[in-house]
């Protein structure tokens, strides 16, 4: 549903589409967090609070290492909850091209994420200056009881992305990480 909607919203360039399915998902944390507070778990819903801050952060990087990359860059970010973007270089120009695969990656990432429970994923890309390759890593947080299962549904989507996109421009790595996030503490 996630992947349609946003595939339908890039092909006809809406951004009230899009924009509509990330209030969903921000407003799903909320919900979440007032559940919590009704519960009587304040330790919970700080935690969810805190992840929507570290998302929210994540779309602001975006928002500001992608401003040359086309929109569907940020609106791909802002439906992914699952996967936070935590390190992005390049000095060299934008390739078109890079978009797609990093769109369609990015949202397959999350869709494994939501639909296993491991999250958040962290992802790192950077530009290789000698080729102008567009590198990407993709965290799992290890220590969780499916991070395997995800590690091994995404490897072999990138394994078949690799086959149907030009493999000189777009090198993609996923592994388990101990603290992709950084946060200082075992997932």
């Amino acid at each position: 549903m996630r992947r349609a909607d946003l595939e339908s919203a890039h092909e006809q360039g809406s951004a009230k589409d899009a924009f509509r399915i990330h209030r969903h998902d921000v407003q799903n944390f909320l919900q979440l967090v007032r559940a919590y507070l009704q519960l009587d778990r304040p330790e919970r819903a700080l935690t969810t609070v805190m992840d929507l801050s570290d998302w929210l952060t994540s779309l602001s990087l975006v928002q500001s290492r992608f401003e040359f990359a086309p929109s569907i860059v940020l609106w791909t970010a802002a439906q992914c909850p699952h996967v936070r973007l935590i390190r992005a270089e390049y000095t060299t120009e934008w390739r078109r091209t890079w978009s797609k695969s990093l769109c369609e990656v990015w949202t397959f990432a999350n869709e494994q994420a939501a639909a296993t429970g491991v999250s958040p994923l962290s992802l790192e890309m950077s530009i290789n200056e000698v080729d102008s390759t567009l590198c990407l890593h993709i965290g799992i947080p290890s220590g969780i009881q499916s991070a395997n299962k995800v590690l091994v549904q995404i490897t072999a989507y990138i394994d078949r992305h690799k086959r149907t996109h030009n493999a000189k421009e777009v090198a993609i790595g996923c592994a388990l990480d101990p603290d992709p996030l950084g946060t200082g503490s075992e997932a």
